[in-house]
């Protein structure tokens, strides 16, 4: 595989500063100066499989562990919907060295996938209208399973992949993200390397602080892919540091690389899979 190299630029924003008003009685005397808060619009720093352009702050850790049961739910109480399993799974450390920077490693027992990424946040623009949040996030991924064709350091099983975020929220209550996306060696099991450009979209609506309802679709736009695009739709539960994602959904793969290849099945009634993620900050 022709081993590609993908450089990300980190451009740091300071956040504007607003001179506080003088008190009564001490007329043109400074105050000090209050910084305005982080732009957030998204609470998560994900949607379902998709990033959203949110990071942590400096210090923060998040702990992800994730589940795909394979079973449909079309198979009835018989697979007791699904939950019987087998089940595909990721389970995942992230951490902020800065306050606009993510570190993410992660692993799925699909082909025993390692995944190293790192997400920054570029730039964000306030606006009652339209506010929107930019990041990049790059990464590669380690596919470690034994094969008896190849070995684990063969370059077949190296994927890299690169995405855009860009996030906006309407009326402070609708949040809406796409991310391009491109994929390297697409699928490890072609003869040939061959390369993948996704465009990811999603939408959150926040009902109350609580509970949220959220969609993603990521459809291919060339290259070589699974046949169908994955597409999910679920709720959001966020209580103090923990976020529980219930999902339904027609893949059931989870790590970047494996997530954006695609979906063996079509997004219909009868091969939707239960699904959940769940994450949770730790302060340092």
């Amino acid at each position: 595989m022709k081993r590609a190299l993908c450089a990300l630029g980190l451009v740091i924003v300071t956040a504007s500063l607003a001179g506080a008003e003088p008190p009564a009685g001490s007329h043109w005397k400074r105050q000090g100066e209050t910084a305005q808060p982080e732009l957030r619009l998204f609470h998560s720093t994900q949607a379902v499989a998709l990033p959203t352009a949110e990071v942590l702050n400096s210090g923060v850790m998040q702990f992800e562990i994730s589940h795909r049961f394979f079973p449909p739910f079309s198979d009835g109480h018989d697979a007791f919907y699904g939950l019987d399993g087998p089940v595909n799974m990721r389970i995942g450390l992230g951490f902020a060295p800065t306050d606009r920077m993510v570190i993410t490693l992660a692993r799925s027992n699909v082909a025993d996938n390692v995944d190293l990424q790192a997400r920054v946040q570029l730039l964000g623009h306030r606006s009652d209208a339209l506010p929107v949040l930019v990041a990049v996030q790059a990464g590669g991924a380690w596919n470690t399973a034994e094969r008896s064709d190849r070995d684990r350091g063969d370059s077949r099983n190296f994927q890299l992949y690169v995405q855009g975020i860009i996030n906006t929220m309407i009326r402070n209550r609708v949040a809406l993200g796409a991310v391009p996306s491109f994929v390297s060696n697409s699928d490890i099991n072609s003869v040939e390397s061959e390369n993948l450009t996704v465009l990811g979209l999603y939408a959150q609506v926040y009902l109350n602080r609580l509970l949220s309802v959220l969609a993603e679709w990521s459809p291919e736009l060339s290259g070589h892919a699974a046949p169908y695009a994955p597409a999910a739709f679920g709720i959001e539960l966020e209580t103090g540091g923990h976020f529980f994602k219930i999902i339904a959904t027609n893949s059931v793969t989870l790590n970047p690389s494996q997530y954006l290849f695609g979906a063996t099945d079509a997004f219909k009634a009868d091969n939707l899979r239960l699904g959940f993620v769940i994450t949770r900050l730790l302060w340092l």
